[in-house]
């Protein structure tokens, strides 16, 4: 009877403790339960779980959630040869080596570096206008010229690279100024010449004797005597000699000159930045978010564990109750029998 009692309390105990373990571990898990969803970087902001869910019967309501991995999709867009540490990058671009990818800028870092051996190739036309045609041309020309990067102006000697001329034209003077000797006389002499020309009361004579007034004036043929008029009255010069001022009207043959000029320039080190923008792509990004619920309120006040305690309890007590009884059947027996023996 003994040992029956011993392994049914045995057996009993295992059974008890088991149970409880059970309950135990399970008990934590059945009050929580995590789910998780993929969600776009465009859809976060509104991204919102349902506020109670059932599972296996249970009812449980949200609490929280988390980011546990991102899977970001992002493209870059590079600006350089900066000349100061400023960039304002657009907010919104689209990915120049894919149009179909857009993004929402995350951020913009700049890096540094030095440009030497910098030079730019220099050019100008210059215009010389009503030149005469024996002009020289300037070999070289001096102009400013302005860094594009650095804003800075500096002075550039330009090298004469060719020329144009156009056609030969006539253009009016001023007028030429010249003088006349021996005006008392039928005939009078041009200023420094042995020439001799009738003389006029109205206006000085020159048709017919155009080179020689020219010849007289120290001047070539590019002029053109076109008219004459007295400049005031007779006078005596020095020498006690008639003389008579006058004006020749005059044209003088020029052109017109276009001049090429070139020159490489050396150009100073400047530092240059690159800024580069990142951006992401909200449609293509992904977040893996873990949502987290606990067990409804009302599915809490009788929960698991306690009925499972309260069972094995109540086993216990049962157990305890049938060993008394055996144990008071098993020594009433052996009464008996001594009695009758």
């Amino acid at each position: 009877m003994k040992k029956i009692i011993s392994v049914f309390l045995s057996l009993l105990t295992v059974f008890s403790f088991s149970t409880l373990y059970v309950s135990a571990d399970e008990s934590p898990g059945n009050d929580i339960y995590k789910d998780t969803f993929t969600v776009s970087y465009a859809d976060y902001d509104s991204f919102s779980p349902e506020q109670e869910i059932e599972v296996d019967g249970r009812k449980y309501t949200f609490k929280n959630f988390r980011i546990i991995k991102g899977d970001n999709k992002t493209f870059e867009i590079t600006v350089d040869h900066l000349t100061k540490k400023e960039y304002n990058a657009p907010q919104n671009a689209v990915n120049p080596n894919d149009n179909a990818q857009s993004g929402k800028l995350i951020n913009t870092v700049f890096s540094e570096s030095k440009e030497t051996g910098r030079t730019e190739t220099v050019s100008k036309n210059v215009s010389y206008s009503k030149v005469r045609l024996d002009y020289t041309i300037p070999q070289t020309y001096t102009t400013k010229y302005t860094d594009k990067k650095t804003s800075t102006a500096i002075d550039v000697h330009l090298k004469l690279d060719n020329m144009v001329k156009s056609d030969a034209y006539w253009i009016d003077t001023d007028g030429l100024k010249g003088v006349v000797t021996g005006y008392d006389a039928l005939y009078y002499n041009l200023n420094n010449s042995d020439t001799q020309i009738p003389k006029n009361e109205k206006q000085p004579v020159y048709k017919g004797y155009e080179s020689a007034i020219l010849k007289s004036l120290e001047l070539s043929d590019d002029y053109k005597i076109t008219g004459s008029s007295w400049d005031g009255d007779a006078y005596y010069n020095a020498e006690g000699v008639l003389c008579r001022n006058c004006i020749y009207d005059a044209q003088l043959k020029v052109c017109d000159i276009t001049a090429s000029y070139s020159a490489t320039v050396d150009l100073p080190d400047i530092i240059t930045y690159t800024a580069t923008s990142t951006y992401e792509d909200e449609e293509s990004s992904l977040y893996t978010i873990e949502a987290e619920y606990e067990k409804a309120e009302t599915e809490k006040n009788i929960s698991t564990p306690l009925i499972v305690a309260g069972v094995v309890i109540g086993l216990l007590i049962l157990a305890a109750l049938i060993s008394g009884i055996l144990v008071y059947l098993s020594k009433k027996k052996k009464a008996e029998e001594q009695t009758n023996g």
